[in-house]
């Protein structure tokens, strides 16, 4: 690996436990502008990781069409969220040009985080964030919190947190 990452998550791993995850945790795939990364409704068994390239992300929720509702480009991570809850996809996503991407398999995403616990922390402020975020979004009640407001609700302690803390207390 020469040089950072593309990828802000990865860019935070040091040395070693970069060089584990794409050692033993890494598939590079390669997809041709128009082909399919993801389809809406699929199980999501692995995360993906943007190295090169664009993607549009797609959404029929129940409607006769699909509408295109993001854009994904290098450096952009995508899949972490039905990876994680184990529910189908959201979306799908389709390459906008070439994309080069890193996938990461449940299997090995777990394999990881055993050896490397502090992984698991950076993917799991990473997941939190993006939770936020999506909730933000489209929550209407969410939607009209103050940047003030979200940021207090960003820097709220998380329940295990806030258990921990009262555990060694």
């Amino acid at each position: 690996v020469s040089g950072q990452p593309a990828v802000p998550l990865l860019s935070s791993l040091t040395k070693e436990e970069l060089q584990a995850v794409l050692a033993s945790a890494m598939e590079l795939r390669e997809f041709a502008a128009g082909e399919v990364l993801v389809d809406e409704g699929a199980p999501g068994a692995s995360m993906f990781f943007i190295t090169e390239g664009e993607a549009g992300v797609w959404r029929r929720w129940g409607t006769d069409g699909a509408h295109e509702v993001d854009q994904l480009v290098t450096g952009d991570l995508f899949g972490e969220l039905a990876l994680v809850s184990g529910a189908p996809r959201l979306a799908t996503v389709v390459a906008k040009s070439e994309v080069q991407m890193l996938e990461m398999p449940r299997e090995a995403m777990h394999e990881i985080f055993g050896r490397f616990p502090r992984v698991r922390m950076l993917v799991d402020a990473f997941l939190r964030e993006r939770l936020l975020a999506n909730a933000f979004r489209s929550v209407p009640i969410l939607r009209a919190l103050s940047e003030d407001e979200r940021r207090a609700e960003r820097a709220r302690p998380r329940k295990a947190e806030t258990n921990s803390k009262t555990a060694t207390t």
